[in-house]
């Protein structure tokens, strides 16, 4: 057996079958209260995870935010290198969401959520309250 679902009768269940199977949530940050920033891109408070990463695990980072027109959110490793990028084009709020599978990486790595706005001169935001976080999760979905 080498695929989960890939079972016949007969077959008997080894580690090495449950070592492919994904383990779930690594780690998680909420935002529960809004974030403001400008035309620079800045760390999103409490939107960041550090785990110790297998390189022959297959990772996900997702976010979702409800962000103010002409935003633009990131999700970055800990050197704040791009790995997705979402925004709000429409007028208003809007709830927008990304991920980004991550494999290949070893060690202590980090993922956090950035954010900016558009243009000079305005005030953009994340608006989060504790009945509608913004959150950034990082979860472990199977071998690579």
């Amino acid at each position: 057996m080498t695929v989960p679902g890939d079972f016949t009768a007969g077959d008997v269940l080894q580690a090495s079958d449950m070592n492919g199977l994904p383990a779930g949530v690594i780690g998680y940050g909420n935002l529960e209260a809004d974030q403001y920033w400008t035309t620079s891109y800045v760390d999103i408070t409490n939107l960041s995870v550090t785990f110790t990463a297998d390189a022959s695990r297959l990772y996900k980072a997702s976010f979702i935010g409800l962000c103010s027109q002409s935003s633009f959110l990131i999700i970055t490793d800990g050197s704040n290198n791009q790995l997705q990028q979402m925004e709000n084009n429409a007028t208003g709020f809007i709830t927008i969401s990304g991920f980004v599978l991550l494999s290949g990486i070893s060690g202590s790595y980090t993922v956090k959520a950035r954010g900016k706005g558009g243009s000079t001169g305005a005030s953009y935001r994340l608006e989060a309250a504790n009945v509608r976080p913004a959150t950034l999760v990082v979860e472990d979905i199977g071998a690579a």
